[in-house]
Parts: C-alpha cells; sequence; structure tokens
C-alpha cells in the first residue's frame, strides 16, 4: 500500500487540462481537476514510490513525505500563482467586499447553516440565502510542468531566495491583520536583492527590471512602498518616534499595497526558479 497525500483544492478553470504527473525523488507527484457546483477545482497529489510494509516503514515514509509536502507547498504559489492557504483562497486580494461573509474564527464551529435554512424555510419574501465562492482563476494548461521545474531548481537557491519564498507564503497566508506586517519584511527583501541606487534620482526599478508589472504599478516605485511600509500602523511601524500614531492604510491603499507587492514578489520567485515572466493585464491601480 502506497502512502498519498492530497491537497486542498484550488478554485482555478482550466482550459485544456490534460492530467499528468511526474516523479521527484521518493514520491509521484499528479494533479486533478473537477467541475464543482460553481466552477472547478484544481489540486495536487502526492504518492509514495514505496509501498508501506509496517510500522515503521509507515513513519519514516510519513515524516520523509510531510517535510516533501511543506516544501511542494510552498512552490505552488509560484507554477499557479495562488497560495494553497491562502484565508480566503482569492486570486485578488480584497480588503472589501461586495458581500462580506466572513469565515469561522479558527478553532470554533456554528450553526450558521441551521439558522439560514431555518430562516429560509419559515419566512417569505425578506430572507436571501447567499452562498459565497471563491474568484477563480484561468490557466491555460495545467501547473505540472512549472511545478516540476521550481521542484528541481529550489534546491540550488541562496538562503535569501529561500528565506523570500518562507516569509512570502507567510505573508499570503496570513490573516488581514497579520499580511500587511508580514508584507514589510518581503518588501525589506526585495529592496536588499535589488537595491535603490540614490545617484539614479528617481526609481526606476520597476522601469528597467520588471517593466511587465508596470500596468500594476504605474508611477508608484519600490521606494514608495517602502515609504508606505514605515509610515501606516498595520505595516512595519505603528507610530512615529513622538509616540504619534500612524495613520491607517485606506480599503484601497490596502489593496494596492498587498497586490503590488505580492506580483513583485511573485515575479523575483518565479525568474530564480527558472519559470517564465508573469503577465500583468489590469489596468493600472490607484495607490
Amino acid at each position: 500500500m502506497k502512502l498519498i497525500y492530497s491537497s486542498k483544492a484550488l478554485p482555478i478553470t482550466i482550459e485544456n487540462y490534460i492530467a499528468s504527473s511526474f516523479e521527484y525523488d521518493r514520491w509521484v507527484i499528479s494533479d486533478y481537476y473537477n467541475k464543482v457546483a460553481i466552477g472547478y477545482e484544481y489540486g495536487f497529489i502526492v504518492t509514495t514510490k514505496e509501498d508501506v510494509i509496517d510500522c515503521n516503514s509507515l513513519s519514516a515514509l510519513a515524516l520523509y513525505t510531510s517535510i516533501f509536502v511543506e516544501k511542494l507547498t510552498l512552490l505552488i504559489k509560484y507554477a499557479v500563482g495562488v497560495s494553497l492557504n491562502a484565508p480566503h483562497n482569492q486570486v485578488v486580494h480584497r480588503r472589501t467586499r461586495a458581500i462580506d461573509v466572513r469565515e469561522l474564527p479558527k478553532g470554533w464551529n456554528s450553526n450558521y447553516k441551521e439558522v439560514d435554512d431555518y430562516l429560509l424555510n419559515t419566512l417569505t419574501g425578506c430572507h436571501i440565502s447567499v452562498t459565497p465562492f471563491p474568484q477563480n482563476a484561468v490557466m491555460p494548461v495545467s501547473a505540472m510542468d512549472e511545478l516540476k521545474t521550481a521542484l528541481e531548481n529550489y534546491d540550488g537557491l541562496d538562503e535569501t531566495m529561500k528565506d523570500l519564498i518562507a516569509i512570502h507564503n507567510s505573508a499570503v497566508e496570513a490573516d488581514e491583520r497579520a499580511c500587511y506586517l508580514i508584507l514589510g519584511k518581503v518588501l525589506e527583501i526585495i529592496n536588499l536583492l535589488y537595491p535603490y541606487e540614490r545617484k539614479h534620482g528617481k526609481d526606476r526599478r520597476i522601469n528597467d527590471i520588471f517593466p511587465e508589472l508596470l500596468p500594476l504599478f504605474g508611477e508608484v516605485t519600490i521606494k514608495d512602498l517602502m515609504g508606505m511600509a514605515n509610515s501606516r500602523k498595520e505595516t512595519r511601524h505603528y507610530c512615529y518616534r513622538d509616540n504619534k500614531v500612524h495613520e491607517p492604510l485606506t480599503a484601497i491603499g490596502a489593496e494596492t499595497y498587498y497586490q503590488r507587492i505580492d506580483a513583485l514578489a511573485l515575479q523575483i520567485i518565479r525568474k530564480a526558479l527558472g519559470l517564465p515572466s508573469v503577465i500583468i493585464s489590469t489596468g493600472q491601480g490607484e495607490q
């Protein structure tokens, strides 16, 4: 019998899906793609090559496989573009929503569904039951080729790039209170990797190094984002030196701060992993 790990499904539509798999070290990695009530779901399966023959082999395989799956989880973000464990599984981070349906706080259960069904069955004309669903991504083909490339190249990265991958994943997996703080650390590492040359005047790192991100950044620079990271109470510093509290992020400011740093980190890490550049087709956002 094989030991099998299955990821949770991501809300992704694939235009030309062909089931595939590849071998890596002790494992076979495959994917799955299903139609669900609203849209499609896409996920991954990790299967051990070795059979479980006794309790000792089960413990050893579980240990090795869990360590491997942790690495795979980090890299899914860069092969797919969506973090496996993002709180809302959204393709684009949104601070505000048309209908604000919150997930349950961690560690709690609720009878919300029971009460919702009761109201739907007992009230007439004044109750609307809403089923929220994630914003689906669309990919032309599955992510298996890029995931294989990312796995093959990850171990050769330097320590700083591995730190960037780990902290970036922590940021996109964090809740809306912590994510902006951790994104400030992501930006700090990016600023180290691509330092700002003051003698050149205006910060042109996006224009010169990442021009494909201009549709998302517009006139906003990495230096501008560093300024936000240092001057909003949700980010790196809660207050001024004289103990006055910084202004909070606005809803739009929070969204664009998150989206720009996320896209920049995604681009840098994909390049380091030997993956092609991301393509940004959105209109110019406002800071």
